[in-house]
């Protein structure tokens, strides 16, 4: 796994990508820690992770809405389709967990909904 850091106005963010493409931002101030182990390798020279930053960097400033990645989104088929629902949430917009079990085809799956929420690894750029 390969991994940059960049500091932003939130605090550092971590990101990384595998081969499929990015898989992680998270905040590196968060209270939950990011185990890392050796075979994670910091790079900047990685043309992926130097896209990422600069898409990261037009939104942070206020540039930039969306976010065109190649992502590696890793969880259960039902964590993917609620991360996959996010990302159509339009900029700007709010969901309720119920709204978004509804789009999901699930409504009765709001606690799971935020279950799911809350193992976003793609913070930003799943929203």
């Amino acid at each position: 796994m390969q991994y940059d850091i960049m500091n932003t106005e939130l605090g550092p963010i971590l990101f990384s990508r595998n081969d499929m493409g990015i898989n992680r931002v998270h905040f590196l101030d968060s209270a939950k820690p990011l185990p890392r182990d050796r075979s994670w390798k910091k790079t900047s020279q990685d043309p992926l992770l130097q896209e990422t930053r600069r898409q990261l960097g037009a939104y942070f400033s206020g540039e930039r809405q969306e976010f065109s990645l190649p992502l590696s989104l890793e969880g259960t088929d039902f964590q993917i389709r609620v991360w996959e629902t996010l990302i159509t949430i339009p900029y700007g917009s709010t969901w309720s967990y119920k709204e978004l079990a509804g789009a999901i085809g699930n409504p009765a799956a709001c606690r799971a909904v935020g279950n799911a929420n809350g193992k976003n690894k793609l913070a930003i750029i799943v929203p």
